[in-house]
């Protein structure tokens, strides 16, 4: 007869090998929304109650050393923020690192919000005076959305003199200024009209670069009473600069007025 003879073995259980260098809690990413590290403003975190706050350059830091428990994180870049919550558990040496990316929304862009429609430069009611010439595109309620003022030197003289048709070309910022805005109640504020509604200017504008084509047309038979003369006005690549924000440049498009009656009230 074959006798087996069964074994007992005994394992006994080691502790393990801990190191003694602390071990972060958590570890912090920081990304914008096209996925690149940022440097945020400040971070925040919250443990057991109490708060702390931290830089994080380069969008990439460590948040507390071998601390478990609940976290609160809140991270602020720009004029927004991001608060995650993360559980921080520990084995038989230390505490888990856990790993927290946090993507920042963008800031919302205030250039979004200001654009000239390319239908700007039509149905357009035109007010003359002042020495310069104001175009308005008005809404239904007949209240002006937005508003063009042109000045260039010597258009005036330009009407009255010459014999015929002149088309000159003047660069915008140079030796022409366009002036823009946009509200309501615009036509309330050409030429320091005395009104009982006041305009509301949401944006102004200055023409920063660009081209205006001007046609002069001299009124026929020289009867200069009530004006100079005609012209027809194309302006074209022309940048727009916001003035409050600062930062702001919005392309204008082709306007084109036709006919616009040269004289002062």
């Amino acid at each position: 007869m074959l006798f087996y003879l069964l074994a007992c073995t005994t394992v006994e259980k080691t502790s393990p090998v801990c190191s003694g260098d602390d071990v972060p809690s958590i570890e912090l990413r920081v990304y914008n929304e096209t996925g690149d590290l940022i440097t945020p403003n400040e971070v925040t975190w919250t443990l057991d109650g109490v708060q702390q706050s931290m830089s994080c350059p380069g969008g990439f830091c460590f948040i507390g050393l071998e601390q478990p428990g609940e976290f609160r994180i809140t991270v602020y870049y720009q004029s927004e923020f991001v608060t995650e919550s993360v559980t921080v558990k520990t084995d038989e040496c230390h505490v888990v690192t856990e790993k927290v990316d946090i993507v920042m929304p963008s800031e919302d862009d205030p250039c979004d919000n200001i654009t000239f429609s390319n239908e700007f430069g039509r149905g357009l009611d035109f007010v003359v005076g002042c020495n310069d010439m104001n175009v308005y595109a008005f809404d239904d309620a007949q209240q002006a959305q937005g508003m063009l003022s042109f000045f260039t030197a010597d258009l005036a003289q330009q009407a009255l003199t010459a014999g015929e048709s002149v088309v000159t070309y003047r660069d915008i910022g140079d030796d022409a200024f366009l002036t823009g805005a946009l509200g309501d109640n615009l036509e309330q504020g050409a030429c320091a009209e005395t009104s009982s509604v006041s305009p509301t200017i949401d944006f102004s504008f200055v023409g920063i670069s660009g081209v205006a084509e001007i046609t002069m047309v001299p009124i026929e038979n020289g009867n200069t009473s009530n004006g100079m003369g005609f012209a027809s006005i194309r302006f074209f690549d022309v940048i727009m600069a916001e003035t409050e924000v600062g930062e702001c440049q919005i392309p204008l498009g082709e306007v084109v007025w036709e006919d616009v009656f040269v004289g002062w009230e």
